[in-house]
């Protein structure tokens, strides 16, 4: 297994190949680390309350430098505080598309384990069950 020092674990969502759930593994685990904590709203995890990010918060305030800004710093905030496996996180947000509801962002960061650089890019949508 390579990497397995980064971890091992449930990916979210669930995969299930041949009846038993697939395990995610290094890297990828650490990508999928990153996600749910970007796109869990603080105060969602009862027995965790601080857990997670406010990109709500600001998402509605597009566009606009300041908040693209804001927006950004809390990306990396929320990642540097609860994500210990990375270094040198950096955040881009794409508002291109924001009329069609959804914004691009981009975490950019260095896995600690292996020094290897490494990338999570994916689309905010501003409504649930966004992606139509």
């Amino acid at each position: 297994m390579e990497n397995g020092f980064l971890g091992r674990g449930f990916p979210f969502p669930l995969r299930i190949a041949d009846g038993e759930i697939e395990p995610e593994n290094g890297e990828a685990k650490i990508r999928q680390a990153i996600y749910v904590i970007l796109m869990t709203r603080q105060g969602e995890r009862p027995m965790l309350p601080e857990f997670g990010s406010r990109l709500w918060d600001y998402v509605f305030d597009l566009p606009g430098e300041t908040c693209r800004h804001l927006l950004c710093s809390e990306i990396v905030q929320a990642v540097c505080r609860w994500e210990h496996r990375v270094d040198h996180v950096s955040a881009a947000v794409d508002d291109s598309e924001l009329s069609r509801g959804k914004v691009i962002l981009t975490v950019s960061y260095t896995v600690r384990a292996t020094n290897r650089p490494d990338n999570l890019v994916f689309p905010f949508y501003l409504e649930e069950g966004g992606g139509r």
